[in-house]
């Protein structure tokens, strides 16, 4: 089943800098030490570009892509030289700082019950979700 909403945390070092939901369907998300980034790194920090990376939603996948930075986007120490699907664990390096992706945890209403999702595969709904939410 495809993630929905992803949970994005970005970090330098121990120090957890920001973080911020991903859900699918959002407008693109930019990574940098630019405060027009929605996840901005030190403004000192001068190995992570103003916009350095992109996150965006193709479809019901979701990317991250270098957005020109003059030091690389790097997952698993390696330079991204085009969009990569974003995977859940996957840690991706931008200078002094890592962004790292992990599923949003259920939300549970006021009994403490969890919602769930349903995801339709096929027909005329495919792609959609459908919240599921106890009585």
């Amino acid at each position: 089943m495809s993630v929905r909403v992803l949970k994005l945390e970005l970090r330098a070092g121990d120090e957890s800098l920001a973080t911020m939901d991903f859900e699918r369907g959002c407008d693109d998300v930019f990574v940098g030490r630019s405060h027009a980034c929605n996840l901005c790194t030190p403004a000192d920090d001068h190995s992570v570009s103003g916009r350095h990376a992109r996150l965006f939603w193709k479809g019901n996948v979701p990317y991250i892509e270098d957005a020109g930075s003059r030091n690389g986007t790097l997952l698993d120490g390696k330079r991204l030289e085009k969009p990569v699907k974003l995977e859940v664990g996957g840690v991706y390096g931008m200078g002094g700082c890592c962004l790292v992706v992990s599923a949003k945890q259920k939300e549970t209403d006021k009994s403490g019950a969890q919602y769930h999702q349903l995801e339709y595969l096929n027909g005329e709904h495919q792609g959609e979700v459908a919240d599921i939410c106890p009585r």
